[in-house]
């Protein structure tokens, strides 16, 4: 199994060198050594609960062994107590949100008998009842008024309570009637409001509370994390689940460090005990206005959204992931969350497939969407790669809910923004932008080349619980912590996430709208390559608003990632589209004959009115691996040889091989070959080392070969495309015929079948050509004495396709002076010596003429005889040819005297022994014959 790797921040580009734990990667005992564990006890609306953290799955890393148990039981030992949370209130829905989380619900009966608390204060009269309350300055409270309004007019009990009433109530003081404890010099604006909180928590029964201000009004409590990676420590993370969260102070030892837990390491513990509350009585969100404009544009943007929930945008949703690192991409949990959600018509703009700018998203955000979820850098004043004043600039009338993973994008206290607001805020106080935004106040969090960090872990948690019911904003974000509890960089991450918005805002999750999604591929830095036929998998469906139909759906693809034409080609939907689609196949696609290149799917579903669902995936086609033959087809004339490459190309973890192929010996006859493994000794070849030759058998009379090799265990596996043999053929008749590759297997290390594909290669053999010639004739001596030799050169060509025997005869004067045999591949060439003695013929001057006879099947005799120059027979030493031997042929021999052939003054005339050097023979010769004539 793969080791962990660290923690890192989302707007940290440092590259982190993660190594296996030792101890743990070393060790022959089983990991993790403990079967349970949990981080504290807590309450949720007066119940005490124990989170456990269940770990059923062991690993033994030194043997290589995983294990899981299929039944545990968990053994915990209770203590009966007299006491009682003060937040117990026993209602119906509290018994039922405690019922819905724990696994022995049954036991919440036993708390009938448990004494409740509920003392009136001035402030809060308990024969009131509100669910949803508004807290604010008195500066903001008519801004606020419609929205309370619109609330009360869809059925809530609503008000509003001013912030500067509740400082003045001494009952919300640390030590009064709803005090926390937490020490005078704490008794703050925050503690005050957490204990009014509490106080209308117990007796009027609120569940909502929109904090009506920034931080100058509603001060931001901050909270202490560890992370044990990076920038590893913050005591002041902002934290608005401290006001819903309401158990304890959040500082149980009064050392003015809040949310504190028993940590092994660290620099701060909480020496009292557990101090942060993880379960919350209340739904907090937070409106980050300062004017009553802002105010007032963040209520009119609420209302718009709520007042309309059939508005046409509202099925869009909006997917954006950048690059983090180089082994990071945040579209792929985008697509983890789309897979969540499928019922929205998404647009994706990831970096992984080309398709994310900042231009991008204002026209996206600006044509109207509906949900925005970001994976990618940020910080207090940039974030989906927009700066404060390109949200300043947007101008949508339809509103979003915007939620971002990036770091510090809603740091809205004074500390990280100081005067500037952080650009979450932008999108929230603006005119225009989003009606909500759930964002991170200080770190996001990620595991490098992975999707399982903290950051994507609650993001899905978050929407899986929005797609399963609880649509309410803050419920929502604080049940989807709840079911992430736990230490360290969870725990920071917990604290870290906060709404600004409106708590009790409902999201809008169910549209008549046919639902059309992809389900996509979401490990990879690039959009996944399809090879061959591929399954597409995804959904095909009703809306999921009642009354919703389906008519069918269609799937068509384009080239590149804005096609400008669509085509089906090659695509075989499941029961032609006519049927729904749940998570299955939707359709076949060979795109064996696409040209390789990125293509864009879109997958289209309509319903019985006309209405289209979309979506659209940006893919990448790439050539199929295949076993082939190099060059797929040949032409050759029989009687010549040929060559032919056996490839693997575009194959991807190639480990082992067994191929084998046949041919027609008929028509073809096998010459050699040469297996080209490894390709570090044979630069083209195939299989890294070291490998070995498992199999190399031939079969000449049936015209087989069979070769099977492998990499050994330490190898790297081969990826691309290379040559495993080349083979000689010679052709034997004319006929066209196939290179056929008869079996192939192709494995990865792990034995794994690689899929491919066969190309087998053709041979198409022209008539063959039977053609001898004759091209040339020379002699290197025109002059030559009676009784002596001569040599004469012949070049020789066989221009047809066959190896033949060619019997070449010279002539001198058109009688015979020899005839030779000679033996040529065809299209070759043989330059041939002959001999001529010159004994028993007259002197005189001869022409000389080389021939050729013609061989089985030869029709062109037009280039069978040749005849070219002359060779004058006279008395030996006469040089010069004059029909005599005088002083001038002497002086023409010992002139050059001791020249060898080769030399620039030697005369072959001269040679009369033709031995190739002037000597003294040649002298003696020549004299001997002096003052003959003829």
């Amino acid at each position: 199994l793969e080791y962990g790797k660290t923690l890192r921040p989302i707007s940290s580009n440092t590259t982190v060198p993660d190594h296996p734990n030792l101890k743990v990667y070393g060790s022959a005992n089983p990991f993790p050594t403990v079967f349970c564990s949990h981080v504290s006890e807590q309450h949720l609306r007066g119940f005490k609960i124990l989170p456990l953290t269940i770990y059923p799955i062991q690993y033994i890393p030194k043997a290589g062994e995983i294990s899981y148990f299929e039944t545990m039981t968990i053994t915990i030992n209770l203590n009966e107590a007299d006491e009682f949370s003060p937040l117990l209130r026993k209602m119906p829905q509290d018994k039922d949100l405690v019922a819905n989380i724990v696994d022995n619900p049954d036991d919440i009966d036993s708390w009938a008998n448990a004494m409740t608390y509920s003392q009136p204060t001035p402030f809060v009269n308990a024969s009131d009842s509100y669910n949803y309350v508004i807290i604010t300055s008195n500066a903001l409270q008519s801004s606020f008024q419609p929205l309370v309004n619109w609330k009360i007019l869809k059925g809530l009990n609503a008000t509003i309570v001013l912030v500067e009433d509740i400082k003045n109530c001494s009952d919300y003081n640390c030590d009064g009637l709803y005090g926390d404890g937490c020490g005078s010099k704490l008794n703050d604006t925050a503690a005050h409001i957490r204990n009014f909180i509490k106080d209308a928590y117990s007796n009027w029964g609120i569940e909502y509370v929109l904090l009506g201000g920034d931080d100058e009004i509603i001060p931001a409590r901050g909270v202490y994390a560890f992370a044990g990676a990076g920038p590893t420590v913050d005591r002041n993370i902002p934290c608005d689940m401290y006001y819903g969260a309401l158990d304890g102070s959040w500082d149980n030892d009064n050392d003015t460090i809040f949310g504190e837990g028993v940590f092994e390491e660290g620099p701060e513990n909480a020496t009292a005990g557990e101090e942060a509350d993880f379960f919350a009585e209340v739904y907090i969100g937070r409106a980050t206005v300062e004017t009553a404009e802002e105010a007032a544009n963040f209520v009119n943007k609420t209302l718009a959204y709520e007042q309309n929930p059939d508005a046409p945008y509202l099925n869009k949703a909006l997917m954006i992931g950048e690059e983090l690192d180089d082994e990071t991409v945040g579209g792929n949990g985008k697509d983890l969350v789309t897979d969540i959600i499928p019922q929205y018509t998404t647009t994706r703009l990831y970096d992984r497939d080309g398709t994310f700018s900042a231009s991008a998203v204002i026209s996206k955000l600006n044509g109207g969407t509906h949900i925005v979820n970001h994976d990618g850098h940020a910080n207090a004043q940039f974030v989906m790669g927009l700066g404060t004043s390109s949200v300043d600039s947007l101008t949508n009338t339809e509103y979003f809910m915007a939620y971002s993973l990036g770091c510090y994008a809603a740091a809205f206290d004074e500390l990280a923004g100081g005067s500037a607001e952080s650009i979450a805020e932008h999108f929230i106080f603006n005119s225009s932008g989003a009606f909500a935004f759930i964002g991170n106040s200080r770190y996001g969090w990620y595991f490098s080349g992975m999707t399982a960090g903290p950051g994507e872990v609650f993001d899905r948690s978050f929407f899986s619980t929005l797609n399963s019911g609880t649509r309410n904003l803050g419920k929502a974000l604080q049940v989807s912590k709840e079911n992430q509890y736990g230490g360290n960089v969870h725990r920071w991450t917990y604290f870290n996430l906060n709404l600004l918005g409106d708590p009790e805002t409902e999201i809008v999750t169910d549209f008549t709208v046919p639902t059309a999604h992809f389900k996509t591929v979401t490990d990879l830095l690039a959009p996944p390559v399809f090879k061959g036929a591929v399954d597409l998998e995804g959904t095909a469906k009703n809306g999921t608003a009642v009354g919703a139909t389906f008519a069918n759906f269609t799937i068509s693809f384009g080239k590149g990632k804005n096609p400008s034409s669509w085509s089906s080609e090659g695509i075989t939907l499941t029961n032609n589209g006519q049927v729904q689609i749940v998570n299955d196949v939707l359709a076949t696609w060979n795109i064996s004959l696409l040209t390789p290149a990125t293509y864009t799917l879109r997958l289209r579903v309509l319903d019985l009115n006309g209405t289209i669902g979309e979506d659209r995936w940006v893919v990448r086609v790439a050539a199929m691996p295949a076993v082939c033959v190099n060059p797929e087809v040949t032409e050759v004339q029989a009687g010549l040889t040929f060559t032919v490459d056996f490839n693997i190309t575009n194959i991807e973890d190639l480990f082992s091989l067994d191929i084998k192929i046949g041919w027609n010996t008929t028509l073809m006859d096998y010459v050699n070959h040469t297996i080209t493994i490894p390709v570090e000794q044979n630069p083209g070849g195939i299989l890294h080392m070291p490998a070995s030759i498992t199999k190399s058998k031939l079969n000449q009379t049936a015209g087989t070969y069979q070769i099977a090799a492998k990499s050994v265990e330490a190898a790297s596996p081969f990826t691309g495309s290379g040559t495993v043999f080349r083979m000689i053929f010679e052709a034997k008749t004319n006929s066209s015929s196939f290179l056929q590759i008869l079996s192939t297997e192709l494995s990865d290390r792990y034995l794994q079948p690689l899929p491919h594909i066969i190309l087998n290669g053709i041979v198409n053999i022209a008539p063959g050509v039977h053609d001898g010639a004759v091209t040339a004739i020379s002699s290197g001596k025109r002059n030559v004495g009676c009784g002596y030799n001569v040599r004469i050169n012949v070049t020789a060509v066989n221009r047809g396709t066959f190896t033949e025997s060619f019997n070449i005869t010279v002539y001198a004067n058109g009688t015979a002076i020899s005839t030779i045999l000679v033996l040529l591949c065809g299209n070759n060439s043989k330059e041939v010596t002959i001999t001529w003695n010159t004994t028993g013929w007259s002197k005189g001057n001869y022409t000389i003429s080389a021939y050729v006879a013609p061989v089985p099947g030869e029709t062109d005799l037009s280039d069978n005889n040749f005849t070219d120059g002359w060779i004058f027979v006279t008395i030996p030493g006469d040089v010069d040819g004059d029909r005599d031997v005088d002083i001038y042929d002497v002086v023409k021999i010992t002139g050059i005297y001791h020249s060898k052939l080769g030399d620039p003054q030697f005369n072959p005339n001269s040679d009369l022994d033709d031995d190739g050097e002037i000597k003294i023979y040649d002298v003696v010769r020549c004299t001997s014959h002096y003052e003959q004539e003829w």
